[in-house]
């Protein structure tokens, strides 16, 4: 099954993670996401923006 369409974007600090977060509603943050990819392909969560707050 195909994950739904969506932006990755990889956050270099906690303020740029923070901001990309409370600037869009539909965004989520992934850090392990083993759960987040699960909801996704059962389409439980469709973000539009997935923030990267791994090191």
């Amino acid at each position: 099954m195909l994950l739904p369409r969506f932006e990755y974007r990889h956050a270099s600090s906690l303020l740029q993670a923070m901001t990309l977060l409370a600037e869009n509603a539909e965004a989520r943050p992934l850090a392990g996401g083993t759960d987040l990819l699960v909801d996704l392909r059962e389409r439980r969560q469709t973000p539009r923006l997935l923030v990267d707050i791994s090191e």
